[in-house]
């Protein structure tokens, strides 16, 4: 098993543990990959208010973001690794990561 499937499988097994998805995160941010970010944005933009002032910049960031990192090649990368889900789970059709689960936010 791969580290990139070992970090997905513990995300798979427990989507809304925070500190899950900021490991993967970590670890994506060390092997020079923008998905990263686009992790840490999502679960920033998800504890934010709907009227919060930084809001609108995070989201435009975001979509940034998930256009120049070819979201949809590294979801089917994640189904292959056995998360089938994470589409739902980026794009808020599921419950997100509970606050407060980690305090590191990059």
């Amino acid at each position: 098993m791969t580290t990139e499937e070992a970090l997905v499988r513990a995300i798979s097994d427990a989507p809304e543990d925070e500190l899950n998805w900021l490991v993967y995160a970590d670890w994506l941010e060390e092997q020079g990959d923008l998905l990263g970010e686009m992790l840490r944005l999502r679960i920033r933009l998800d504890k934010l208010g709907a009227n919060d002032p930084t809001r609108p910049a995070l989201e435009q960031r975001h979509a940034i973001l998930e256009s120049a990192t070819g979201f949809a090649g590294w979801a089917d990368r994640l189904a292959g690794c056995g998360f089938t889900e994470i589409r739902r789970h980026l794009r808020g059709d599921v419950p997100r990561p509970a606050s407060g689960t980690a305090e590191r936010m990059g």
